[in-house]
């Protein structure tokens, strides 16, 4: 157990969830001569850092805290003390917790960082969308009580540890327009699915989903439908293959559903596309 600060708040009682929050809150820049510990007790605390500035005090370092910064102070030796910066008041959420999954995440998360308690993580938007989600169930206070079984703030919690433990965008190949146009290409006969393009990128859906919208100029899900239509085009020139045939090749299960998506795109049936098609081929020049 950690050694006890003098100005440590009233300890939580144990928890043997995997996930249990404390408080969760918000400290926004009106709050010009803002301080507090790192954590208290044997609990963890996440900070993720939305705007404004600030500082980290540890052992005699000032670490800086800025727009996307992430803090996770563990429970073990000197907690340090969070300030914000009075010139340029730090907006940042704050989420103190416990629980034996959290804390074993949270101790991964920072031994990856070489011990490093505040750092830039590329799924801080991510995870600060987690917690701002959280607060709309309503600030926490870790004197009032809880239960024994987990609840939405807890699962939350559980979601923004894994954000960050998840391997990192910039452990993996940039995710260029040349790469999504190539993944897009190579799946044309396999539904969209967003979750397993992420997957295969090795980030998240939400980072996945942002970043081909910059590089693509649209988002992932319409420059995959109109890649997929454009091969039913090419396909549809072919009159051995059925509508269904078709439809299938390009990652439609329900051809019904093909030709409404086909028709909406294109603005003809794919029957008539095809018939129109065929007549200018073998059409006199």
């Amino acid at each position: 157990m950690a050694k006890r600060h003098p100005h440590q708040r009233p300890a939580s009682p144990r928890t043997a969830l995997p996930f249990r929050v404390r408080t969760l809150g918000r400290v926004e820049p009106r709050e010009r001569y803002h301080s507090t510990l790192g954590t208290y007790h044997d609990d963890a605390m996440l900070t993720v850092c939305l705007s404004g500035a600030g500082r980290y005090l540890h052992r005699g370092v000032a670490a800086p805290v800025g727009p996307g910064t992430v803090g996770l102070v563990l429970p073990v030796g000197d907690p340090g003390i969070l300030m914000t910066d009075p010139d340029d008041p730090y907006d940042h959420l704050y989420c103190r917790f416990a629980g034996g999954e959290a804390l074993r995440i949270a101790h991964r998360v920072v031994a990856r960082r070489d011990g490093r308690r505040f750092f830039t993580h590329p799924a801080w938007q991510d995870v600060s969308q987690v917690l701002l989600r959280a607060l709309t169930w309503g600030r926490i206070h870790s004197t009032v009580r809880q239960g024994d079984r987990m609840t939405r703030p807890d699962a939350a919690l559980a979601e923004a540890l894994t954000l960050l433990d998840a391997p990192e965008p910039s452990a993996v190949p940039a995710l260029t327009a040349e790469r999504l146009r190539a993944y897009i290409d190579d799946h044309l006969a396999d539904p969209a699915d967003l979750a397993a393009a992420a997957a295969f990128f090795g980030v998240s859906k939400p980072h996945l989903c942002r970043v081909a919208k910059k590089q693509l100029g649209t988002t992932l899900q319409r420059a995959w439908q109109a890649a997929k239509m454009d091969w039913a085009r090419v396909l549809l020139a072919e009159p051995s293959l059925s509508i269904g045939e078709v439809a299938r090749r390009v990652g439609y299960r329900d051809p019904f559903y093909f030709s409404n998506v086909f028709k909406r795109q294109v603005g003809q049936s794919p029957t008539g596309y095809r018939r129109a098609r065929l007549r200018a081929i073998h059409s006199p020049a």
